[in-house]
């Protein structure tokens, strides 16, 4: 069993969690990984098309079902199973315990079967081996041998375990040697002879295990503290998001009444205009969701990420990162160095709600069949139509008749309506030899024009002119500009 153990330990690891496989699932690189752990390694990709080894970084393509979608191990998983069904009819309390390194096997007279060495009690540092209660005495009897020679408890070996990390292991090719060192160009852990024979020269650079082990913890705890702080940043900026989704709210619902009140004071003919009113607080509404949207997706998707990862690579610290394991969790390392060094516009909601606060229905006044504008410079300008003019270069003046239609006037005379939808035109007024120079309406549909002689004349709303002259203030030379206020003042 103790061979057993040694297999399972070394070789059906999975190297993201470092636990026993569950669920085997393979990629198209070869390597295996539990099918628990991809899930969570996905989730710190969710915008990947393909899945990147977390050992070796081939990527391997990734259908609609993700994770799910992937082959699973049969092999390897139906090994797993062997073993733990082995392992349910051994002696849970014994398994878990250390065995005596100094004793042989104690062979069965049942079965002719080696047994598994006594359960050990002590561990001795200058031996580096474990010792059963009959190893202990003799050890303790033999005080000239053994007297300078370290023992503690299993007890205390096994709490050191849980703290500090593992005791080193014997090099597979030099026996007698213990692993304390590492190679941090080759990424293994090797014995002193490795690093006289094989991990020598300037292309190894060689540190003290212990050593190393110390600085990756440190590191471990320094981007678990990194991903805390971030975190809490980015749950802070996901709350102003909220919070400022709540006032644009607030806002949309306070103009929408306002709309309302408006329309219900205004006569039937005005449902055309509370139609494109509500509609431009449609797009305002669509334009402002779309942005707070956008915030709260890339937030939440770097505050996945960094959680993920951070929960994946805390796993580091409750066992002693050995091969695979310690190249797939440099790899976690890196990423989430990357991902954490992302940038948010923590400064966008508070821009946006700047620009919410420039955004305002404006009613018309008491006395205008109108309900009113939307205040904003939100999209800027926007072409709706093109219109082929008479004649080239024959536009003098231009102005609104109506939501939806404008007047030109000529510089050989006239004036004629266009519909900026359908580009229909209409005759307006007839051209004369002094042409038209400006023209302007009046709330009552009514207008005045002025000619390039300075007069200014006055005509119904069915284009019929009237008897109503007006002086021009000065009879200086030049062209005139022609205006309306919102009382009809000229």
């Amino acid at each position: 069993m103790s061979t057993l153990r040694k297999v399972t330990a070394e070789n059906l690891n999975c190297p993201l969690c470092m636990d026993t496989f569950e669920e085997a699932t393979l990629l198209s690189c070869g390597h295996t990984f539990c099918r628990k752990c991809l899930w969570k390694y996905d989730e710190f990709h969710p915008d990947h098309a393909d899945m990147l080894c977390p050992l070796c970084r081939e990527a391997t393509p990734l259908n609609e079902k993700r994770v799910e979608g992937l082959s699973s191990n049969v092999t390897l998983n139906g090994l797993v199973g062997d073993i733990n069904r082995i392992s349910m009819g051994q002696h849970h309390t014994d398994e878990s315990k250390p065995r005596c390194n100094l004793c042989l096997p104690i062979k069965s007279a049942s079965d002719d079967q080696d047994q598994e060495q006594p359960i050990a009690v002590s561990f001795c540092h200058e031996c580096e081996g474990y010792l059963c209660e009959s190893c202990l005495s003799g050890h303790t009897r033999m005080v000239h041998v053994f007297g300078s020679h370290r023992i503690i408890s299993v007890h205390d070996v096994l709490s050191k375990k849980r703290q500090e990390g593992h005791i080193s292991k014997t090099c597979s090719e030099h026996t007698s040697e213990q692993m304390d060192f590492y190679c941090q160009d080759c990424e293994e852990v090797v014995c002193h002879k490795c690093t006289v024979v094989k991990h020598c020269g300037r292309d190894h650079s060689i540190k003290d295990l212990a050593e190393y082990e110390t600085e990756t913890r440190q590191k471990i705890d320094m981007l678990v503290m990194r991903s805390s702080v971030r975190r809490a940043k980015i749950e802070k900026h996901i709350g102003d998001v909220k919070q400022e989704e709540k006032h644009i709210r607030v806002m949309l619902t306070k103009m929408e009444n306002e709309i309302n009140r408006a329309y219900d004071e205004k006569l039937k003919q005005l449902n055309e205009n509370k139609r494109v009113l509500m509609e431009e607080v449609a797009r305002v509404e669509a334009m402002y969701y779309r942005k707070l949207i956008d915030m709260t997706k890339t937030a939440r998707t770097l505050a996945k990420k960094i959680s993920v990862s951070s929960e994946m690579i805390s796993k580091g610290k409750r066992k002693f990162l050995f091969g695979e394991s310690r190249i797939t969790h440099n790899n976690l390392y890196q990423e989430l160095d990357i991902v954490l060094g992302e940038e948010v516009d923590m400064m966008a909601p508070s821009r946006l709600r700047d620009l919410t606060g420039k955004t305002c229905f404006v009613p018309s006044a008491s006395d205008v069949i109108d309900l009113g504008q939307i205040g904003a410079h939100i999209t800027g300008w926007t072409v709706v139509n093109e219109v082929d003019l008479p004649s080239e270069d024959a536009m003098n003046g231009l102005a609104a008749m109506s939501y939806d239609k404008v007047a030109v006037s000529y510089f050989d005379g006239g004036v004629d309506s266009f519909n900026i939808y359908s580009g229909e035109r209409k005759l307006l007024m007839e051209s004369d030899d002094r042409g038209t120079h400006d023209i302007a309406f009046l709330s009552d549909g009514r207008f005045v024009a002025t000619n390039t002689c300075r007069d200014l004349k006055l005509f119904n709303a069915d284009q019929t002119q009237t008897d109503v002259r007006f002086d021009t203030p000065s009879e200086s030379t030049g062209l005139t500009m022609l205006d309306v206020d919102a009382q009809d003042h000229m």
